[in-house]
């Protein structure tokens, strides 16, 4: 599966870590790709302990406030929350 095909339009970042959630919003227009938004919300203590997700609901809930915050769909999102459980599982 290649990441950068030609008919990926728009890509949503989403960077997890100990103590944030960064996102990024990409778009493709006319063969350049365009940051349009990004955003960064701190994790409140206890939901990522030495490096594993604990509270997967309570960072899901964060990542859609952020998305909404940056004006991003929130259904673009469902995609990317499989993908979060699967590499938290890897």
């Amino acid at each position: 599966m290649r990441l950068f095909t030609s008919k990926s339009r728009h890509l949503i970042g989403v960077d997890i870590c100990a103590t944030s959630v960064k996102l990024v919003d990409i778009q493709r227009q006319q063969g350049m790709f365009h940051l349009k938004s990004y955003g960064i919300e701190r994790l409140p203590e206890g939901i990522v302990v030495d490096k594993i997700l604990v509270d997967t609901e309570a960072a899901g809930n964060i990542i859609t406030v952020l998305a909404r915050r940056c004006q991003v769909a929130v259904a673009m999102l469902r995609p990317l929350f499989l993908l979060c459980v699967i590499l938290i599982i890897i």
